[in-house]
């Protein structure tokens, strides 16, 4: 089942699709960021590495976009430190998501940012930044 389509040319979570795919198969962190992967057409995959049962590493190439991702299990909420490069461009930030927000905030913010990065790159090869 697919959580995401493309909106005006833009990557987007479907809530409806999302809300329904989460109830069905209750995904931890690494099964949704798998799965929105996999929906960005690239055929890398998603490496995890756990420091401890509180902290959690992931790394993946999305459209030339290298991703870093920690992810570290607070008691009510998760903080997600995010790391994006491209070429010459790099954005890094730290968001934290409660456990109740099925990382709905963190991902809506992935997905924009991903799209961004990969874009001010593209700008910058081709001379207009």
């Amino acid at each position: 089942m697919k959580i995401t389509a493309l909106k005006e040319g833009k990557r987007v979570i479907i809530l409806e699709k999302y809300y329904e795919w989460y109830q069905k198969e209750c995904p931890d962190f690494n099964s949704v960021l798998e799965q929105l992967v996999s929906e960005m057409d690239t055929t890398f995959p998603v490496y995890k590495r756990s420091y401890n049962k509180y902290i959690d590493e992931y790394v993946c190439t999305i459209h030339g976009v290298q991703v870093f991702l920690s992810l570290t299990d607070k008691n009510d909420a998760y903080k997600v430190e995010t790391i994006l490069t491209c070429g010459s461009c790099r954005e890094n930030w730290e968001e934290t998501t409660s456990h109740d927000s099925l990382y709905l905030p963190y991902l809506n913010t992935f997905i924009e940012r991903i799209r961004s990065v990969w874009y001010e790159n593209y700008k910058r090869e081709i001379g207009l930044s």
